[in-house]
């Protein structure tokens, strides 16, 4: 009996052993020359490697602050930050100034990039963007242009764009990561292309391009059949379309396919109660109300952005542990899923930025009278098991 126990002890030690080795090793494999990453739906525990984030609010900047809304700022569109922890917002139109600069404790220093049409003045504030070399920019969507200002405000030129088109990242040599559109000629889709520029928006070379549905009058169109996500940091370029499933390539610059990361995961379905939501915000003698249907879960994934550690950051639908927050996967900068956070960068049904700069997150959220505020949290590292904000 005694020597059963003894036995029966050791074959437990042994499974736990082949249990914790499992966990630990991470599933890899090769397709067509290209390094596969398989993550399951738990995170791996790695030796050794920090795989538990902690997340401590530290400033949180918001525009139902009575002094921003005196000095003009009453929305955050999108926002960048700099090498010293400045912090520039941008709102979207107002007559005043469109730029608001913070120093790294959320103290507004400045504001510029006043609302015009004339030399140095910005009709739409959609996007702010920090240079290497520490100009500012300013992009209106609805003009083929540039506003550059110095740090301190001072509006130094405008540039020129050859196309219309998007900035999605910026690179320390000066060349741009950019998102253009077209329709196709049948007018049946929307082609979207991932296009690598140099810094004078020259196309170097075209690294993805995605063809979705377009709407037509008369034909029918599915909310939440896809969705596509892009980021970039160093010299790679993330890029995801939900068609593939949870399956993100990793590019280089010279738009090489370096690896393919994986996921299991469970898919969240759209609810009743969001489609009668979106339904009842179209006109009840819209034509489009009958062309509308839903795909029946969302896709995997609706955001990313990456840290200098080499994380990515991805954005679920599945709910976090607060209301309105999400589920982020976090994974190393082997691909491999090590652990998961919650933010709420949500405005209606679409992203808002969210970026890790410095050892921080910032994060674009509504508060719950509405108010927009960019919060910043501290990240901290540690070992163990992963656990939700």
């Amino acid at each position: 009996m005694k020597r059963l126990v003894i036995l029966s002890i050791v074959i437990l030690i042994a499974i736990l052993i082949g249990c914790g080795t499992k966990e630990a090793k991470v599933d890899k494999g090769m397709e067509n020359g290209v390094e596969v990453v398989l993550n399951h739906k738990e995170p791996y525990v790695i030796p050794g490697q920090p795989t538990r984030l902690v997340l401590e609010k530290e400033i949180a900047i918001s525009t139902e602050d009575d002094d921003l809304a005196k000095a003009g700022l009453t929305d955050i569109e999108s926002f960048d930050v700099d090498s010293e922890g400045n912090i520039y917002v941008i709102q979207w139109h107002v007559s005043g100034n469109h730029i608001y600069k913070f120093d790294k404790g959320g103290k507004l220093l400045i504001s510029f990039a006043r609302g015009g049409q004339g030399p140095g003045e910005i009709e739409y504030g959609g996007l702010v963007k920090v240079t290497s070399g520490g100009d500012i920019l300013a992009k209106d969507p609805s003009v083929r242009k540039l506003l550059v200002f110095s740090r301190e405000g001072r509006f130094l030129r405008e540039v020129q764009l050859p196309r219309d088109l998007e900035i999605l990242a910026l690179f320390e040599d000066g060349d741009y990561l950019t998102w253009t559109q077209e329709r196709t000629r049948d007018l049946a889709s929307y082609a979207d292309h991932v296009v690598l520029c140099n810094a004078q928006f020259q196309e170097i070379r075209g690294l993805v391009t995605v063809i979705r549905p377009a709407w037509q009058p008369g034909q029918r169109t599915t909310v939440g059949e896809m969705a596509w996500v892009c980021a970039a940091l160093g010299d790679r370029i993330f890029f995801g379309d939900s068609r593939d499933g949870y399956n993100l390539r990793v590019y280089t610059r010279e738009g090489q396919l370096v690896r393919r990361i994986r996921k299991e995961y469970l898919p969240v379905p759209i609810t009743q109660a969001f489609k009668s939501a979106y339904i009842e915000r179209i006109p009840k003698s819209s034509a489009v109300r009958k062309d509308i249907a839903f795909a029946r879960s969302w896709p995997p994934y609706q955001y990313i952005f990456a840290d200098e550690a080499g994380h990515l950051f991805v954005m679920t639908r599945e709910p976090g542990t607060v209301p309105g927050e999400f589920l982020y996967d976090i994974f190393d900068a082997d691909g491999a899923f090590i652990c998961r956070t919650s933010l709420g960068n949500l405005t209606g049904q679409y992203p808002r930025d969210a970026r890790a700069v410095g050892g921080r997150i910032y994060s674009v959220d509504t508060n719950d009278d509405g108010y927009k505020v960019l919060d910043v949290y501290k990240m901290k590292w540690e070992e163990g098991p992963s656990k939700n904000r």
